[in-house]
């Protein structure tokens, strides 16, 4: 049985009211939420979410996630480095970015040289820090 988080529906409107959530239907809207979404994923690498913030994150996520089907044409036969440079680039992100989601600089130093394979525990991540599936940074033909 599900348990059911109750909301601060104050708390939640103002969070609305901040973030304005929309279907995203331009690239500027999209970027407009990927900002929204990057400052609640910080507090989440922290385990300082709200519920309301939760709630928030989770919308986004919905929203970015349909955006990208929709509208970025991803070669899904690439291979897991390919696609998480192509994901940098989307997101405008450096290395120094991933430190903390994947765990330090020079596990990102290696696997951004191709010294060192994304491992499943650094898909999900991933994948929750680009509003993804995990399975792009993962090669499936092994």
């Amino acid at each position: 049985m599900a348990v059911e988080t109750i909301l601060d529906v104050g708390r939640y409107t103002q969070l609305l009211t901040e973030t304005i959530p929309v279907v995203i239907a331009s690239e500027e809207e999209y970027k407009r939420l990927l900002s929204k979404i990057e400052v609640l994923f910080d507090k989440s690498m922290k385990n300082n979410l709200s519920p309301e913030e939760d709630a928030i994150f989770e919308l986004l996520s919905i929203l970015i996630h349909k955006y990208e089907e929709e509208n970025i044409v991803l070669d899904i036969k690439s291979d897991p480095v390919g696609m998480l440079k192509f994901f940098m680039e989307q997101h405008d992100k450096k290395p120094k970015d991933l430190w903390n989601v994947i765990g330090s600089k020079s596990i990102v130093s290696e696997i951004l040289s191709g010294g060192r394979k994304i491992n499943i525990n650094h898909a999900k991540k991933l994948g929750k820090f680009f509003s993804t599936s995990p399975e792009h940074f993962l090669d499936l033909d092994k």
